[in-house]
């Protein structure tokens, strides 16, 4: 497998410092960043006047109300919190198999992560399954390189993803789980509800092209990359054709039980390029702004 340089052009980054993610239904970290809580604090953004109780900060309390009023009544201001933002990867070998899939999935992960530290929220990577340590924590743009090189160094590694998924426990926040989701929904699914426990759960199922568009015919073995088994197959139109309607009902069942957890599921292929994903795709689902 070649190691093609995994890089993000200067007008990309450029766009990405101007956006943020979005999370729906997540807690915000209990560090300072860069995008509104719901909660109240003290940044320089007013939001709105409350009256005075016993005990509230009497540096807040507005004067000129007071003069006007004679009540009394604090001004509250938008507190400024950090997301946790954790990045899970399917690094088993059926996702590695397709190097234009491969490379993508890394790009995304750049973009993705470089967006999050430019944005001063928490960052965490997480291969699987990988014997890689995780880039964990880490905050600022400070960390930009260091996360370049750490995606630059995943490898992809013998296991099945979902069964290293089941055990994953991140903090609370937004994670975002990039792989093809090929593998059998019974297995899939309980694994993913494990994940929605604690997280908002946005999922990215890439594919590459041969597999949205198969495009062989004949006679034909073909060799799952996980398991090394093989299987005689005469691909002719009709089987092509169940093919494609496995695939789009597979796709749907993942979707539908994503819709009944709470979780967001969109399906994009690998010849798409990274900018048209984040910028276009993901922004079109609101999940970044």
């Amino acid at each position: 497998m070649t190691n093609e340089q995994v890089a993000i052009s200067s007008s990309f980054r450029s766009q990405l410092r101007r956006r943020m993610l979005q999370a729906r239904l997540t807690s915000s970290g209990l560090h300072k960043g860069q995008r509104r809580a719901r909660t109240f604090g003290h940044s320089l953004d007013f939001s709105d006047y409350r009256a005075y109780h016993p005990g509230d900060d009497v540096r807040q309390m507005d004067w000129n109300v007071y003069a006007r009023t004679q009540k009394y009544y604090i001004k509250r201001f938008l507190d400024e919190q950090e997301l946790s933002v954790h990045l899970i990867l399917d690094c088993s070998q059926s996702m590695a198999f397709d190097q234009q899939k491969w490379h993508r999935m890394k790009e995304i992960t750049a973009a993705l992560g470089f967006m999050s530290l430019a944005a001063e929220d928490r960052l965490s990577v997480s291969p699987l399954p990988n014997s890689m340590s995780p880039f964990r924590s880490k905050k600022g743009t400070s960390h930009v390189q260091q996360l370049f090189q750490y995606v630059q160094r995943i490898q992809s590694f013998e296991g099945t993803f979902a069964d290293q998924l089941m055990h994953m426990k991140p903090t609370a926040g937004l994670c975002i789980v990039i792989s093809d989701f090929l593998e059998p929904l019974d297995v899939l699914q309980p694994a993913l509800k494990m994940l929605r426990r604690r997280s908002s759960v946005r999922l990215v199922q890439m594919l590459s092209e041969e597999e949205l568009q198969p495009s062989f015919l004949g006679d034909l073995q073909l060799i799952d990359t996980e398991s090394g088994k093989g299987l005689n197959v005469s691909a002719r139109s009709g089987i092509l054709k169940a093919y494609k309607e496995r695939l789009a009902d597979h796709t749907e069942s993942l979707n539908s039980y994503c819709l009944r957890l709470g979780m967001e599921l969109i399906q994009v292929s690998a010849a798409q390029s990274s900018e048209d994903i984040v910028l276009k795709e993901m922004t079109k689902k609101g999940w970044v702004k």
